[in-house]
């Protein structure tokens, strides 16, 4: 009896050149392994689905797959065919979970289509979104590549919807005979001429120009942030440079895609190529009877190595072609999944959040100055963090609840002691952060930009600013170009701040919880957890605290000078500081900020007190008979502290003298 054929094992492998051996399996730890003939080894998913997609629409088309004479059916039986593997096992439990499925390496080069058939086409994702946007003329078949994830994030223009696509999967777009063409970038067709195929135009100078951009445009460092496909979906960011540059401009770019990390790496990589090679810019002008060089064409000039990319073609009688320098070898691949992701940890619903008090100064002026700051982090993050506050240990109301995690950082290195309210230019000091931080320009950082916090164990936080931040190799940021000691903050710099200090960045996800004024100083209890959760619940943890009201703390004065009053006696002045509206230049002397003018003086011989005044103005006459009456003699320490009604003194400056 005759039967149809059956495809009990239809497939390829998800590696380069998978389709010149569909058969072969690459695994390490087999005698068999082995790559497809010419493979580079590189994952490529987008094969295996080519492969599957050929092979279905052939064999399912009845002029290739006739009807039998000898039984009712085709010759070949694509009802029971079995494409090779589907894997009982759940994705991406498999293949992320090395420790128990020891196969799970041999995945990203393997037959399985288990976790992939629900990645989609680029083309088809290009088309979706031209359909969207009124787009009906298109062509989408110069596309290749797999998207496993995409969002649309705000309402826009289908031009900004391609855009992010274009960077991270290299392709072009460009009008044609009325129809928009997208076509990869690695496309190996060069249109070559010669010098003599040229024609000379009178307003246009000479018939071939090439300029190379200013080296000062020249970006030194790109990073890209995008979701991690390798670690549940995170927000993750890397950075690329060449090594031995110096350039300090730094490109950011935002990819709202689901990538690996090693692909937006390679992306990442390419682009910055990409742009150090586009410096390079040709213009030729060709005969109108070259109809056959047209837009996204590679062209080459005889005799000359360099490929350009025509961007642009003005026919104005004669062609006036303009293009930029490409380089085929920058287009090696294609940004896909390359590899498995970490190992899963079970969710825990009931993430117990990580979470401080900040009693700060005032960074704005629009803060309630006596209330504290509370930050918070958890993973995952779900419903935000709630704190709830009480006078004892019962009667617990809710103060606030924080909707969105804090930027928490621990230091790697050791900080060292610098000059508050001057640039930093030291190494700076690598920290290990709970989420991304960006780099920021100076004037940026002036007007307020990257204001972090930190302090080691429960004392109270310096504040300090950072225009640089270097992504390293392991996913902790180098901070550098600092401006310690801000808002005041500077008689709090220590010699150092050791490893394991904590640090909080000072924006998203630091808000101010309730606090009456008359509550200040006093001791509260505060129950800190899931927002999901009633406050009696275990996962609830609770701390007794009392806050200064740091907010309300006047500045150190500054510039202390002491002179000789010409009768044995000593004049000390000095210039105040504000914590209020203090940055106008324009301001004849910045406001008082207190109710009150009032300054606490102290005279120290050693350890010895010798004299404590309080004054209205800023200077104060040390006369000679009461340096007599205090016995003052050799070294003298003077310091002074602005003193505020509501909260008393602030810190001091000091200033040392002899007599």
């Amino acid at each position: 009896r005759l039967n149809p054929i059956r495809f009990t094992e239809l497939g390829c492998p998800a590696v380069d050149k998978g389709t010149n051996q569909p058969n072969v399996f690459y695994d390490v730890k087999s005698v068999e392994s082995a790559l497809p003939y010419a493979s580079t080894g590189a994952v490529d998913g987008y094969i295996q689905r080519q492969y599957l997609r050929a092979m279905l629409s052939y064999w399912s088309d009845a002029n290739n797959n006739p009807q039998s004479d000898v039984y009712s059916g085709a010759m070949i039986d694509m009802d029971n065919a079995s494409v090779w593997a589907w894997d009982t096992r759940p994705w991406p439990d498999f293949p992320d979970r090395l420790s128990l499925w020891s196969d799970g390496v041999n995945y990203p080069r393997g037959h399985w289509v288990s976790g992939r058939m629900s990645d989609q086409n680029l083309a088809d994702v290009v088309a979706e979104i031209c359909e969207n946007s009124g787009m009906t003329d298109y062509d989408v078949s110069g596309l290749e590549g797999l998207v496993l994830g995409y969002m649309l994030q705000n309402i826009e223009t289908g031009r900004q919807s391609l855009q992010p696509l274009m960077l991270a999967y290299g392709f072009t777009c460009f009008e044609q005979d009325g129809v928009l063409v997208f076509r990869s970038v690695n496309h190996e067709e060069v249109v070559e001429i010669s010098e003599q195929d040229l024609v000379y135009m009178p307003d246009e100078g000479d018939v071939i120009a090439r300029t190379r951009s200013p080296d000062v445009e020249r970006v030194g460092r790109l990073r890209a942030r995008f979701w991690d496909a390798g670690k549940d979906y995170e927000t993750a960011a890397v950075e690329a440079r060449f090594t031995g540059d110096t350039s300090p401009n730094t490109s950011t770019l935002q990819l709202p895609i689901v990538l690996d990390r090693s692909a937006v790496q390679f992306v990442s990589q390419r682009l910055l190529a990409e742009a150090r090679v586009a410096r390079d810019a040709l213009s030729v002008i060709l005969p109108p009877s070259r109809l056959d060089v047209s837009l996204d064409d590679r062209l080459r000039i005889t005799g000359d190595d360099a490929t350009y990319r025509i961007d642009r073609i003005e026919d104005y009688g004669a062609r006036i072609v303009s293009a930029v320098r490409v380089e085929k070898a920058i287009y090696g691949g294609m940004a896909q999944f390359t590899g498995i992701g970490q190992e899963p940890t079970a969710i825990n619903a009931q993430a117990t959040p990580h979470w401080t008090f900040l009693d700060l100064p005032l960074l704005t002026g629009a803060e309630v100055a006596h209330a504290p700051h509370f930050a918070a982090t958890a993973t995952p993050w779900t419903q935000g963090v709630s704190v709830y506050s009480s006078s004892s240990i019962d009667g617990f109301s809710h103060n606030m609840t924080l909707e969105t995690p804090a930027v928490f950082g621990s230091t790697v290195t050791t900080l060292y002691r610098a000059r508050p309210d001057v640039w930093e230019r030291s190494w700076g000091v690598v920290v290990s952060f709970s989420d991304d931080v960006q780099a920021r320009t100076r004037l940026d950082v002036l007007n307020g930009a990257n204001a972090a916090a930190i302090r080691n164990g429960s004392g109270d936080w310096e504040v300090f600013q950072f225009a640089g931040a270097e992504l390293l190799g392991n996913g902790d940021f180098r901070l550098h170009t600092m401006l310690r000691g801000q808002a005041g903050t500077e008689w709090l710099i220590p010699d150092t701040w050791p490893i394991g200090s904590e640090v909080v960045i000072l924006g998203t996800g630091v808000a101010q919880i309730s606090l009456a004024e008359n509550a200040r100083g006093l001791e509260r209890i505060y129950r800190v957890g899931p927002a999901s959760k009633a406050v009696t619940d275990a996962s609830y943890q609770q701390e007794a605290l009392s806050f200064e009201g740091v907010g309300l703390r006047p500045y150190a004065p500054a510039h202390l000078k002491s002179c000789s009053d010409g009768a044995g006696g000593l004049v000390v002045n000095w210039i105040r500081r504000t914590r209020i509206d203090g940055d106008s230049w324009n301001s004849i002397e910045v406001p008082l900020g207190e109710e009150a003018e009032l300054y606490r003086v102290r005279v120290w011989s050693g350890a010895a007190l010798l004299r404590e005044v309080q004054v209205s103005n800023m200077n104060w006459d040390y006369l000679a008979g009461d340096i007599a009456a205090d016995a003052a003699s050799g070294l003298l320490v003077i310091e002074i502290a602005q003193v505020s009604i509501r909260f008393g003194a602030g810190p001091d400056s000091r200033i040392e003298i002899y007599v």
